[in-house]
C-alpha cells in the first residue's frame, strides 16, 4: 500500500474544535476592533475640541455637523451658553431670526463668545429687517475691534440698503484699501457712483472688481455695468477690451451700435439699431440711437422718417431727456417747429428735474432715516424715468418703515402706470401711419412701463413687488442653511 506524498498532507487545515485556523484569525481581529471602539465610546469627547469643530462646520455652512455638535454639548452644563450660539446658528440658518436673537443675545454675555455672538445677531436683526438695530450692533462690534473688517463690509451693505450712501462710501474707502473682499467692497462702491451719475470713477471700480477675481461668476453682471459707464463717457477702446465677458447682453449691441455710428457705416448701423429696437424695445437707448441714426442720414425726409419710427416708443418713453433732445433735433431739421419746441421743452425741463433728483440723492445720502426725504427721492427718480431706482428706494423705505408699507406698495404700484410728458408733443396725425409695422407692435404690446436706462440685473419693479408683502420674519424655508461670518 502506497503513502500519499508529503505535501499533499500539509494541505491540510488546522482546526480547532472544527473551526478552521483563518476563521479563527479574522474573528480575533474582529474582536479586538470591536472592544477597540467600546473602549473610545467610553472617553468622553472633548467638548472644546467639539466646539471648534462646529466653528470649522459654520464656515461651510454645514448644518448637519453644527446640529450634531449641539446635542452632543447638551451633556455639558458648563457649555451651554455654546450650545446657545450654536442653536441661534441653526434658527439664523432656518430663517427664524427672532428666535436667533433671543438664543444669541444671551451667547453674547459671555465675553469670549461676544465679537461672535454680536456679527449674528447683527445678521439676525437685518434678516428680520430691523435694520436700526442690526447696523448698532455691527458699530459695536466695530467700536470693539475696529480691525474686524467683516463688520465694517456688513455695514456699508446696510447703508447702502438704507441710503445712507456717504457712510457706505467711507466704509468701502477702508474695505478697499485692506483688500478686504475686493470685487464685492469694489463693485458696491461701482454701484453707489454709478447711481450718482460718476461714471468714470464707477468704472475704475467695476474694472477693480473684475480684475480682483477673473473667475468670478457674475463678471458679465459687472462687466455690464462696465461697459455702460465707458460708453457714457466715450470710451469705447477701453470698453472693448470687456466685451467677452457679456455674452449675449444687450450691452455689446449697444457698444456695437455706437461703434458702427462713429465709423459712419449706416446701412450696418440701422440692422443692428432695428434688432435692438425689437429685443430691448423697453430701453431708452435703442430708440434713441435710432433716432440718431435718422439724424446721421442727414435729410429733412430720413428726419420725418425718424419722427414717425419714434412716435410709438414716445407713447411710453416719456420722461427720457435723451430722447427728448434726439427729437427736437430730428423735428427742427424736417421743419417741424412746434414739435421741435415741444420736444425741446421736454428735455430743457427733466433736465431741471434730473439736476433736482441728484441734489435729493446728495442730502439723503448724508442721512440713515428720514421717510419724507427718502419718497421724495424715489418720486423724483419716477419722474426722470429711473424706475429701476426708484423700486430700490421704496424697497428701502419697506424695510426701514415696515408700518408704512401698504402706503409704499400702492406708491410702487404707480410705476406700472406710464406718465404723460411734461409737454404735450403736437405729433402731425399722419406720422401714426407712417411709423414701422414693429414699433406698432412695440406699442400695442406695452403694458409695463419699461426699465431705468441703468438696469440692474435681477432687479426690476415686478421681481421686487412679488416680495414686498412677504412676512419679515420666522418664515420656514423650503432648506436649511448656515449664516457666514468671518469673525473670530
Amino acid at each position: 500500500m502506497s503513502k500519499q506524498p508529503a505535501s499533499k498532507t500539509n494541505l491540510k487545515p488546522r482546526v480547532s474544535g472544527g473551526v478552521p485556523w483563518w476563521i479563527l484569525g479574522i474573528m480575533a481581529v474582529l474582536g479586538a476592533g470591536i472592544i477597540f471602539a467600546l473602549v473610545q465610546r467610553s472617553i468622553p469627547e472633548d467638548p472644546e475640541k467639539l466646539f471648534e469643530q462646529a466653528m470649522v462646520a459654520m464656515d461651510k455652512q454645514d448644518a448637519n455637523s453644527i446640529r450634531s455638535i449641539a446635542e452632543k454639548l447638551a451633556a455639558y452644563p458648563e457649555f451651554a451658553n455654546k450650545k446657545k450660539l450654536l442653536d441661534g446658528i441653526l434658527q439664523l440658518g432656518s430663517s427664524r431670526p427672532l428666535k436667533a436673537i433671543v438664543l444669541l443675545k444671551e451667547a453674547s454675555e459671555v465675553p469670549e463668545l461676544r465679537e461672535k455672538s454680536f456679527m449674528l445677531l447683527g445678521t439676525a436683526y437685518a434678516q428680520s429687517e430691523n435694520l436700526q438695530k442690526s447696523v448698532e450692533t455691527f458699530e459695536t462690534v466695530l467700536k470693539e475691534n475696529n480691525d474686524s473688517n467683516d463688520a465694517r463690509f456688513r455695514l456699508a451693505s446696510i447703508y447702502k440698503e438704507m441710503l445712507a450712501l456717504d457712510l457706505s462710501l467711507s466704509h468701502l474707502a477702508t474695505l478697499i484699501k485692506a483688500e478686504y473682499k475686493l470685487p464685492e467692497s469694489c463693485r458696491m462702491r461701482g454701484d453707489i457712483l454709478f447711481d450718482r451719475r460718476q461714471f468714470s470713477d464707477a468704472a475704475n471700480d467695476y474694472e477693480a472688481a473684475i480684475d480682483a477675481d477673473k473667475n468670478n461668476p457674475i463678471n458679465s453682471v459687472i462687466a455690464d455695468r462696465l461697459v455702460q459707464s465707458l460708453l457714457k463717457i466715450g470710451d469705447l477702446k477701453r470698453a472693448e477690451e470687456y466685451l467677452v465677458l457679456l455674452d449675449q447682453s444687450p450691452a455689446k449691441g449697444f457698444f456695437e451700435a455706437e461703434q458702427i455710428l462713429q465709423s459712419g457705416d449706416l446701412a450696418k448701423m440701422a440692422v443692428v439699431v432695428e434688432s435692438l429696437r425689437k429685443s430691448v424695445s423697453f430701453d431708452p437707448r435703442s430708440h434713441v440711437l435710432y433716432g440718431r441714426l435718422k439724424l446721421k442720414e442727414g435729410t429733412a425726409e430720413k428726419a420725418a422718417e425718424g419722427i414717425a419710427g419714434l412716435r410709438a416708443s414716445l407713447e411710453f418713453l416719456t420722461r427720457n431727456a435723451e430722447l427728448f433732445q434726439v427729437l427736437a433735433d430730428l423735428a427742427k431739421l424736417a421743419g417741424d417747429e412746434n414739435l421741435s419746441m415741444a420736444a425741446q421743452q421736454n428735455f430743457d425741463q427733466l433736465q431741471a428735474l434730473d439736476k433736482e433728483f441728484l441734489n435729493q440723492l446728495m442730502a439723503v445720502s448724508k442721512t440713515q432715516d428720514g421717510y419724507e426725504e427718502r419718497l421724495k427721492l424715489a418720486q423724483l427718480s419716477r419722474e426722470i424715468g429711473q424706475l429701476e431706482f426708484s423700486t430700490q428706494v421704496y424697497q428701502s423705505l419697506t424695510n426701514a418703515y415696515p408700518d408704512k408699507s401698504q402706503e409704499i406698495a400702492a406708491l410702487r404700484e404707480q410705476l406700472y402706470k406710464v406718465l404723460p410728458p411734461l409737454v404735450a408733443l403736437p405729433l402731425p396725425a399722419e406720422q401714426e401711419k407712417a411709423a414701422p409695422a414693429e414699433a406698432a407692435t412695440e406699442a400695442k404690446e406695452a403694458t409695463t412701463p419699461p426699465p431705468s436706462t441703468t438696469p440692474e440685473p435681477a432687479s426690476t419693479p415686478e421681481a421686487a413687488s412679488k416680495g414686498a408683502d412677504q412676512p419679515a420674519a420666522e418664515s420656514t424655508p423650503s432648506s436649511e442653511s448656515v449664516p457666514a461670518t468671518d469673525a473670530k
